[in-house]
């Protein structure tokens, strides 16, 4: 009844751009510490926890950016210049990603020596096409992977909701 509601009368937690729904805006930092002394952080956006659209977005895209080992602490985590080279690079990609298809941003976690950046597509073959280009360019700073995966319930990104 309420998914019926919000299509009826909107919700109060998305947006509409370019006719597609968004989710607005609600990031909040996320942190754990494993008993193998590692840690994660990251920011997710948890307006996303109760999207709508979900089922509109099928495919995860999940890409992973190496972090450089010397340039990170004991727990796996960057120091802060690592973590500006890591973040320029996330968000060059997503605005390309963003140029081609309708991608719905979750967030990233740094953990374990990497950023690991999760984003929702409707569409995933001419953003696997640009990263293709992207992946073994040469002059990157830093080396970068990705996997785009069926995940029609974003079961990927669950966990952080919930945290």
């Amino acid at each position: 009844m309420t998914a019926f509601l919000s299509k009826l009368f909107g919700n109060k937690n998305e947006q509409k751009k370019n006719g597609n729904f968004f989710s607005k805006d609600n990031f909040y930092v996320i942190e754990a510490d494993y008993q193998d002394g590692n840690s994660m952080l990251g920011s997710i956006d948890f307006a996303y926890k109760n999207f709508i659209e979900k089922a509109k977005y099928p495919w995860c895209l999940e890409i992973n950016i190496a972090l450089k080992i010397e340039n990170c602490t004991e727990n796996t985590l960057p120091i802060e210049s690592e973590s500006k080279i890591a973040n320029k690079l996330e968000d060059e990609l997503l605005k390309e990603i963003q140029k081609i298809e309708i991608a719905h941003y979750i967030g990233h976690i740094y953990n374990d020596n990497f950023l690991d950046c999760f984003i929702y597509l409707n569409n995933p073959e001419e953003v696997n096409k640009y990263l293709q280009t992207q992946v073994n360019k040469e002059g990157l700073l830093r080396g970068f992977g990705y996997k785009i995966n069926q995940d029609p319930t974003w079961e990927k990104v669950e966990a952080y909701f919930n945290m």
